[in-house]
């Protein structure tokens, strides 16, 4: 028997020959249909090709991640390419007691398939993979794709004026932290907006902080974040 093999259901093209009743294909494409044609052959020649088979789909290939920033410490978000002929998406976290991963969400078809993990600690790694599905089944799953979430804001900031031109600034001791930056937004007394957010300080190790540097009939704010 000879076998033919087309992908769009029309050109049929000569893959193997057989004399068993049945053929494994073992050069498939991910994500691909196939259909599939067989004629019978004699010493007199080759005799008219059968109808065509069902068409037949193969699991989809594996996603690829690509990085997204991380700007909270208690989330990320996965990014990768949207696969041809995938309905859905699974979503996997490595298990590091276990050396294993488990599934932790799905989504379904997107252009640009993204996925917030939420509940994550502060300042962790973390590992994923990302697995498609279509009617034939699942791929297999991505490569690791790790990052680190964001280290937790400080707590308990508070602002005191001492005078016209200084202000002090506290807030909790971090336990891991190496340094903070500080940064001040400034509001005219009128209530109109005032100049964006300004960095005052950066790689400060204390969580005290002088700022002399104030304007009479300004209203200013602060922020602190972490180095670890």
């Amino acid at each position: 028997y000879n076998i033919y093999r087309s992908t769009n259901g029309s050109e049929y093209m000569l893959i193997s020959n057989s004399k068993h009743l049945e053929f494994t294909d073992l050069n498939l494409e991910k994500g691909t249909s196939y259909s599939y044609v067989v004629s019978g052959v004699s010493t007199t020649g080759e005799g008219p090709k059968s109808t065509h088979s069902n068409s037949l789909l193969t699991a989809p290939k594996a996603p690829i991640i690509t990085p997204l920033p991380s700007w909270e410490a208690d989330r990320i978000y996965l990014r990768w390419n949207k696969v041809d002929t995938a309905t859905n998406y699974f979503i996997y976290r490595l298990n590091p007691q276990k050396g294993s991963y488990i599934k932790v969400g799905s989504m379904n078809q997107h252009d640009t398939p993204v996925f917030a993990v939420l509940g994550l600690d502060p300042f962790t790694k973390y590992s994923f993979k990302v697995s498609a599905l279509n009617s034939a089944g699942e791929s297999l799953l991505s490569s690791s794709y790790s990052i680190i979430t964001k280290p937790p804001p400080p707590k308990g900031l508070t602002a005191k004026i001492i005078n016209d031109s200084t202000s002090i600034i506290q807030w909790d001791l971090l336990k891991g932290a190496i340094s903070y930056n500080i940064y001040r937004f400034e509001r005219h007394e009128n209530n109109s907006t005032g100049a964006s957010q300004k960095t005052i300080k950066r790689n400060w190790n204390s969580t005290i902080f002088v700022d002399n540097t104030l304007e009479k009939g300004k209203v200013y704010f602060y922020r602190v974040t972490v180095n670890f």
